[in-house]
Formats: C-alpha cells, sequence, structure tokens
C-alpha cells in the first residue's frame, strides 16, 4: 500500500466511524475482509478497531495482552510477542491463520514492524 492509499483508507475509516450513514453508502458493493490489527489496545488502536468494526469487517488483536486487555471483549485476540530480533519473538499464534488485511498501528519501530511484515508475507486471502 503507498501513501496515498494509505491516506484515502484512514479518512475513509474516520469518516465511517464518525457518520453511520456514510457507512450505509459506502458498503455498496461492500465485501468485509478478515482484518489482523498488531496491537490495537492503544493510542490510534481503538479507533482503528472501532472502524473497522462499524465498516463490517471482522477484526483480530494480536499483541502481549498487558496493555487494556478489557478492551474488545467481544473479539478475538491472539497473544504474542513481536521483535526486531525474529528469533526473540513469538508470532506462533498467527502460524496457521490467513487475514485478507494486516494493520500495523505502532510502526514507531521499523524493526518490529519489518520482522512482522517477513513472518505474515505469505499469509494472505487464500
Amino acid at each position: 500500500m503507498n501513501r496515498r492509499e494509505l491516506l484515502r483508507s484512514s479518512l475513509l475509516l474516520t469518516a465511517a466511524s464518525q457518520c453511520p450513514s456514510f457507512v450505509a453508502h459506502a458498503s455498496i458493493g461492500f465485501v468485509p475482509k478478515r482484518v489482523l490489527v498488531l496491537g490495537g489496545t492503544q493510542f490510534l488502536g481503538p479507533a482503528v478497531v472501532d472502524a473497522l468494526l462499524a465498516s463490517g469487517h471482522t477484526v483480530t488483536l494480536f499483541n502481549r495482552g498487558a496493555t487494556n486487555p478489557e478492551l474488545f471483549p467481544h473479539l478475538e485476540k491472539l497473544r504474542g510477542f513481536r521483535s526486531a530480533d525474529p528469533r526473540d519473538q513469538n508470532l506462533s499464534a498467527l502460524s496457521h491463520r490467513h487475514f485478507d488485511v494486516i494493520v500495523e498501528v505502532w510502526p514507531n519501530d521499523p524493526g518490529l514492524v519489518a520482522s512482522a511484515a517477513k513472518f505474515l508475507k505469505d499469509r494472505g486471502a487464500h
């Protein structure tokens, strides 16, 4: 996804979360996606998850379960640990899972993002 697509998607998600009628209008021809959110329980994560849910997607969270674990009790939550060093992470909960979209909500450490992206690159929709 390039920057323009990311900005467009972000604006659509923001609009969808603020205006329910926008969701109904935008859903013409809409196909819900299976979305994996890495993190999702702090900072921007809850807003992203809320917008995805409001748009009709199926959301799965992947995180350590340490920050705000009470959020989103109705969602599937996979537990694990990401690290810039692939030998020091536990992504086993994702090993046999496939998603249409993967959202990283805390891309502050490029090493974490790269390591998770490498692990997940072949886990697209089937």
